[in-house]
């Protein structure tokens, strides 16, 4: 899930815990091990038009998710969902969606409820533009599609859910971003026109089983909000990074919030778009530092991994390779954290893997000439990861086809 570049890089999705594992002789990708590491293979998508994946979920022990927009050249975004069921033989296959208003619009994140066995989920995206202006959502029930609309405060024009998080079929949350109206007044330059002020600030929101319901969010508008963890009723994590450009981790629990003690940066800024838990109790979360030289400009190391890992209530940083850029999504399993993100310097998507105290770089097929980009990654039970993302010719990088890579944890 993408958050503006006028607001912030990338956010990602909170992924469904699930147990349990594929039947014998199901079907799975042609990913194999090479010694300890895993080793990736590209995965083939149904034929159709452009577009980029930006997270993927694993909905039950059978069933991932991938999903994104639609993106062809001269037109306008639209929501893009892939299933793959390790049952069923056929490989992905592309999920029909109900109409929506039509605006460009995407998926930025997907959550199932638990116990569902991926028939009550629900896809979140961005602000569907029209008669009324409110954040588009899907939700999946009883098989069936359809289109929920959730509000945007009060003087809201436009802004998205970027992550969601489902605890039971009335107990779902999604936090995003809003842009609020402040004022309008007539432009005196520009006869009709109008000279508007705003500011964006940092939404959460209910699902209690009937209509999504906008959640007070301390310091709303000091805080950009990416990646969501509600790991038990009436508690929730959220991350981000407040407007002094310092990463930040908001946790409600017995309906009070706090903000978490994370470590310090010198001489560096920093955002979290990722929330992950271990299965040891460990919480995970990711996303990049960087530094401005003088002229306020991106200084020569560019983005930098910033890896925080929660253990016994203290948050520390967890040295990160130099090389490995921006992370945008984790997962963990037993194998170690894999993680998925891109390089500053070469605008391209790496993958990288922590077991105990050491990183190591899973093999990968070979890449065109052009870009290639991560944006996330999924684990299954049986320990299958998918990453997906985009690719696209260094001519026309504008115009880009999904990717979906497998491999084993």
């Amino acid at each position: 899930m993408r958050i503006p570049l006028a607001l912030a890089a990338l956010a990602t999705g909170a992924a469904v815990a699930v147990a349990g594992a594929p039947a014998a002789g199901a079907a799975t990708p042609t990913a194999v091990h090479a010694g300890s590491e895993p080793v990736f293979t590209e995965f083939p998508l149904p034929p159709g038009d452009g577009g980029q994946l930006l997270d993927t979920v694993q909905i039950d022990p059978y069933t991932t998710w991938a999903f994104g927009m639609h993106r062809s050249e001269g037109t306008k975004d639209s929501p893009l969902l892939y299933s793959f069921d390790s049952r069923s033989g056929k490989g992905w296959e592309e999920i029909a969606l109900p109409a929506y208003g039509g605006y460009s619009n995407e998926i930025n994140a997907a959550a199932a409820v638990p116990g569902s066995g991926g028939e009550d989920a629900w896809l979140v995206g961005l602000a569907d533009i029209g008669a009324d202006a409110t954040v588009s959502t899907m939700h999946l029930s009883g098989g069936t599609w359809e289109n929920v609309s959730a509000p945007l405060p009060a003087n809201g024009e436009f802004g998205g859910f970027s992550a969601v998080s489902a605890l039971a079929a009335d107990d779902v949350w999604a936090v995003g971003w809003a842009e609020i109206i402040d004022s309008r007044v007539p432009d005196p330059r520009k006869p009709g026109g109008e000279i508007i002020t705003s500011h964006v600030e940092a939404v959460l929101e209910h699902w209690d089983g009937t209509a999504w319901r906008l959640v007070d969010l301390p310091d709303a508008t000091d805080l950009t909000v990416s990646s969501l963890l509600a790991p038990a009723p009436g508690e929730l994590w959220i991350g981000g990074w407040d407007s002094d450009g310092d990463p930040a981790v908001r946790h409600l629990e017995d309906g009070t919030w706090t903000s978490a003690d994370l470590p310090d940066l010198p001489g560096e800024y920093g955002e979290l778009y990722g929330l992950t838990p271990g299965p040891d109790g460990t919480l995970w979360a990711t996303g990049r530092s960087f530094a401005y030289d003088v002229d306020w400009q991106p200084d020569d190391n560019g983005d930098r991994a910033l890896v925080l890992r929660n253990t016994g209530g203290t948050w520390e940083r967890v040295p990160a390779p130099a090389s490995a850029g921006r992370i945008d999504d984790i997962v963990v399993t037993p194998g170690g954290i894999t993680a998925v993100g891109e390089r500053y310097d070469s605008h391209s998507g790496f993958l990288t893997r922590l077991r105990g105290d050491s990183w190591s770089t899973p093999a990968l097929p070979a890449g065109g000439p052009g870009y290639r980009w991560f944006n996330g990654i999924s684990a299954a039970p049986n320990g299958q990861l998918t990453v997906v993302g985009a690719t696209a010719d260094a001519e026309t990088p504008w115009i880009q086809q999904p990717l979906v890579l497998n491999g084993w944890s």
